[in-house]
């Protein structure tokens, strides 16, 4: 068995083989393949010279079959080469995903111990929201308090917040957390669970006197009408909510800007 025909046998053999070799086995004999069809191209060239030359080969038929088996040996293996090629980009291609899903794997995990932290952790929220609460319910009692402070009286009481973080006054690099912060609600994020949503006292007033002076609410039709007009004044509050906020952010802006620099 030659040479030629043991290579060509081993690229078949890579090419049928079931499971197909590793992609550094399929790049090896890529490398060798690549240099046998250079020396056949060669030997071929080589070949024909000598066809042509009839002192080199006085015998033109037995010339000819040494030209045309050189030629054949570098086609064959021209041939080969493509079809090796594609089944390395296969392995290399299933490299890829290989190392793609133990990637996938090992995210995934770092994922899940993230939701599950997250899980375990967010329920401080609602406490945190609870805590701002009772705080702004006690500046109120300080501001109070201050108020009503009687001649010769010393002393100001800071907030609990300034007392916490070691601050002596809030700023626009030390905002106020219970009053700039917004802690949404875990399942309905699109709810807050601080601040709390305040209804002007204007509206509560007219929500009250159209309550009193509707004639459709001993219908049977205000519980729907009721409902919807609840669900109006929600939408309308809300939209003032994000106005205002809009309003606020851009007073803040204009406060920052006019800071000196």
């Amino acid at each position: 068995m030659t040479k030629q025909q043991t290579l060509e046998q081993q690229i078949v053999t890579a090419l049928t083989a079931d499971p197909a070799p590793s992609l550094e086995q399929l790049l090896a004999l890529i490398a060798t393949t690549e240099s046998a069809i250079i020396e056949a191209e060669n030997a071929a060239e080589v070949a024909k010279a000598e066809f042509f030359d009839p002192i080199l080969s006085p015998d033109v038929h037995l010339a000819r079959d040494k030209m045309e088996s050189a030629q054949d040996a570098a086609a064959r293996l021209r041939s080969l080469l493509p079809r090796l090629e594609s089944r390395a980009r296969e392995a290399e291609h299933a490299v890829a995903r290989q190392n793609w899903q133990a990637r996938a794997v090992q995210y995934e995990a770092a994922r899940d111990a993230l939701a599950k932290e997250l899980r375990d952790l967010y329920p401080v929220v609602p406490r945190l929201a609870d805590l701002f609460g009772r705080i702004a319910a006690n500046d109120r009692e300080l501001s109070q308090l201050h108020q009503s402070r009687p001649s010769g009286a010393k002393g100001t009481l800071l907030s609990a917040e300034l007392v916490a973080r070691g601050l002596t006054e809030f700023s626009r690099d030390q905002p106020s957390l219970t009053r700039d912060l917004v802690l949404p609600d875990f399942v309905e994020s699109c709810k807050a669970l601080w601040p709390p949503r305040v209804v002007p006292a204007a509206v509560l007033l007219a929500e009250t006197v159209a309550t009193i002076h509707d004639g459709r609410r001993y219908s049977s039709a205000w519980p729907e009408m009721l409902k919807q007009e609840n669900a109006k004044r929600v939408a309308e509050e809300q939209q003032r909510i994000e106005e205002q906020r809009r309003s606020d952010a851009e007073a803040k802006r204009d406060y920052e800007r006019s800071l000196p620099r």
